[in-house]
């Protein structure tokens, strides 16, 4: 039994070692999405795209803030979209390893 124990603990430890590797490849991007008048926008849907793929997706908060992390290093299309409003694109935005860049506030 205590030969088990030890199993589920080194299980344990190799998963959380494997994911904390993980993180350390990728990177993210934050912003706030405003309306023309300069308010937050919240529930706008933020898409990182990379070479015409969707890669990942949120949704801003109440205040219009996003973050968008656990993206591999690379050149993305960040597009912001919300029912009622004009489709938004911010082209080439370069994300790095363990670095979060600002799309603006």
């Amino acid at each position: 039994m205590k030969s088990f124990t030890n199993f589920i603990v080194l299980i344990f430890l190799l998963s959380i070692s494997g994911f904390a590797v993980f993180a350390q490849n990728s990177g993210g991007a934050k912003g706030k999405v405003r309306t023309e008048r300069g308010g937050g926008l919240a529930g706008a849907t933020i898409t990182a795209r990379q070479d015409g793929e969707d890669v990942r997706s949120v949704k801003s908060d109440s205040k219009g803030n996003f973050k968008l992390n656990g993206l591999k290093p690379g050149l993305y299309n960040f597009v912001f979209e919300k029912s009622g409003y004009a489709t938004g694109v911010k082209y080439d935005v370069r994300v790095e390893n363990n670095k979060e860049v600002n799309l603006g506030d």
